[in-house]
């Protein structure tokens, strides 16, 4: 079986990702913070967005040992 994921982005602003997923943007740079969400920053103090092809690798191999 093979499974195919689309992704529209391969980053996301804050602000949006806090939309699609129903949550606070506060909720979202918290995660960003603990180490649960994938970002990428460019550089110190700039914009960081949600590294979308990070985030479905994780749920990849997250899911892997699971038929």
């Amino acid at each position: 079986m093979s499974i195919t994921i689309a992704l529209d982005s391969p980053v996301l602003s804050i602000p949006e990702f806090a939309k699609r997923t129903g949550q606070t943007k506060e909720a979202i740079a918290s995660q960003m913070d603990s180490g649960a969400l994938p970002f990428i920053q460019h550089q110190f103090r700039a914009t960081r967005f949600v590294n979308m092809l990070k985030l479905a690798q994780i749920c990849e191999e997250s899911n892997s040992d699971n038929p």
